[in-house]
């Protein structure tokens, strides 16, 4: 990824990030009122997250952000996950914005 971020930046004046992710989901019907927020998508809803990524990446964007804002173990392990879940969410949002 630093070639990536390396090559385009010889190329341009600046790199576009993304916008925001909870907005997003929300107009997509995603309800990010719980103590996950955003991330509640990666649960219920892990297509909503990669459109998102994908309608950034479609309007310009050169990078975008993972939607683990509020993703971390210890809030899974809060809403009930285990440790290992946890875990496996936080690289499923990686995955996600990777397009993989």
């Amino acid at each position: 990824m630093t070639d990536y971020i390396k090559e385009n930046l010889v190329n341009k004046k600046a790199l576009v990030l993304d916008g925001a992710m909870a907005t997003e989901l929300e107009k997509r019907g995603v309800d990010t009122s719980s103590d996950l927020w955003s991330a509640t998508a990666l649960i219920n809803n892990p297509e909503a997250v990669r459109d998102v990524h994908t309608s950034y990446f479609a309007v310009g964007a050169d990078i975008a952000i993972t939607d683990t804002y509020q993703a971390n173990v210890e809030g899974f392990e809060k809403a009930g996950f285990s440790e290992t879940d946890s875990e496996k969410l936080i690289t499923e949002a990686v995955r996600l914005e990777a397009g993989t």
